[in-house]
């Protein structure tokens, strides 16, 4: 029987192929995790293009703790490696979400950054949607169609293993509208979605 680990990466590299993509964005949660990404994007050749999104944050210091957005490139073996690597090890404790992009890096991790941003009832936090166990709720059940639109606009598909320990996808809307909007203000909850969504979903700075 397959690795299915290394079945879920097939699947992966199939629908980056079929969407001309070399790459696929991964974002792993350090919350609370022993290990860390970090030690190893300084050794794989050739470098990761790699993202806090806690950079020009309050909680920027906090770099051991924060989610880290990083670009893997398929066609190279170190990189695919270390995906699976991820995937066999961190996914599976609800730390790692995919996304299918065809954006540049840059403005999809500044994209993604904004959208971490989370105002509620006159306070202002961290929105934890890079928790696989956040995103499907957040986005299927929480959201307004507008606030989702900002989600899928910036990507092809979406990625995680559900409670099962089995691979889901959220199929995105990128290039269905033109270009992305550059839309870089906080997600603001009204308290009814907040109360949906549970305060486990949002660290507070106050």
């Amino acid at each position: 029987m397959q690795n299915p680990h290394k079945a879920w990466l097939t699947h992966i590299e199939h629908l980056c192929a079929t969407a001309n993509l070399e790459w696929v964005d991964v974002l792993v949660d350090h919350a609370g995790w022993r290990s860390s990404v970090l030690p190893a994007l300084k050794y794989l050749q050739p470098n990761v293009e790699w993202f806090s999104l806690f950079a020009g944050t309050p909680e920027e210091a906090l770099l051991a703790q924060a989610p880290i957005l990083m670009r893997l490139q398929l066609q190279d073996s170190g990189h695919k490696a270390w995906l699976l690597e991820l995937l066999e090890q961190a996914a599976p404790q609800s730390r790692v979400l995919l996304l299918m992009s065809p954006l540049p890096f840059e403005p999809l991790a500044e994209q993604l950054r904004a959208l971490s941003r989370l105002e509620w009832a006159g306070q202002v936090g961290v929105l934890r949607y890079f928790d696989p166990r956040v995103f499907s709720t957040l986005v299927n059940s929480v959201l307004n169609p507008a606030q989702k639109q900002r989600f899928m606009q910036l990507a092809l598909f979406w990625g995680w293993l559900d409670r099962d320990g089995r691979p889901a996808w959220q199929v995105g809307c990128y290039g269905v509208e033109g270009a992305p909007s550059h839309d870089l203000s906080a997600v603001q909850l009204l308290d009814a979605q907040f109360d949906r969504l549970g305060r486990s979903a949002m660290h507070s700075r106050y």
